[in-house]
């Protein structure tokens, strides 16, 4: 993950975060923000307005669905759903394609000089967006990178169950 936003209610001190950060990280500052993971950044006199509008508009084109009609309820309120009630859908596989699960754990072995334990990195994706991401210290040595791998790998599991 290389992606930061900086923002608060101070512009000279993310000024000065941002020219100190530089000095010891190659960074690009991209200006304000406006488009985020899906979600559109609009500044107001109150603060910023947060709305997923664009993604919307993108899952309607994806579907050929630009000319449908909004509604404020998609279905009757009163409908009640049970988990046997409702008929399959006739290309499911067209509703799940968002749906990609991704997951990447690494190690590095014995990479703590003091107590010689490994630290587990985990990074979890749902399509191209990352929705987990973790490093944390193993709680125990590992006497091979093997063991370490392994428990990295118990660890991501853990998360996606």
């Amino acid at each position: 993950m290389d992606d930061i936003i900086i923002t608060g209610n101070d512009p000279p001190q993310i000024s000065h975060l941002i020219t100190v950060l530089s000095h010891a990280f190659d960074l690009k500052d991209l200006g304000a923000l406006s488009y985020f993971f899906g979600v559109q950044i609009v500044p107001t006199q109150f603060g910023l307005t947060l709305c997923q509008s664009k993604y919307a508009s993108d899952i309607l084109h994806r579907f050929h669905m630009e000319n449908a009609k909004p509604t404020k309820t998609p279905s009757c309120s009163s409908t009640r759903l049970t988990p046997y009630t409702s008929s399959s859908l006739p290309n499911p596989s067209k509703y799940k394609s968002p749906l990609t699960l991704s997951a990447f754990s690494n190690v590095d072995w014995a990479g703590d000089p003091s107590d010689r334990k490994s630290t587990t990195g985990l990074l979890v994706f749902l399509g191209s967006n990352p929705v987990l991401w973790s490093s944390k210290k193993q709680s125990t040595v590992s006497h091979s990178s093997t063991k370490a791998e392994y428990c990295a790998l118990a660890s991501i599991t853990a998360e996606l169950s």
